[in-house]
């Protein structure tokens, strides 16, 4: 991959979107009982911030990119995500 041609979304932007919550202000002990519904709150905010991503680079491709051979894709690399142009 190119890196003139790819952008790599901010992993600590990435994290506080998705692992925004109350939950670091509790203690240790009071927290337990939550983590198990804070785990699937924060994969619920992954699945659509990854959602959101899709739909803006596929409107991208479909509208502004229409009839270019250039297209827009999503490029999941672990902790991260890359958005290229190819």
């Amino acid at each position: 991959m190119s890196k003139k041609n790819a952008v790599e979304l901010d992993k600590t932007l990435l994290k506080g979107v998705i692992e925004t919550d109350g939950l670091n202000a509790m203690s240790e002990e009071a927290r337990k009982p939550y983590l198990s519904a804070y785990r699937t709150a924060c994969e619920l905010r992954e699945l659509r911030l990854y959602k959101l991503l899709q739909n803006l680079v596929a409107g991208l491709n479909e509208n502004a990119l229409k009839g270019k051979a250039e297209r827009l894709r999503i490029v999941d690399e672990g902790d991260g995500i890359v958005i290229e142009f190819a």
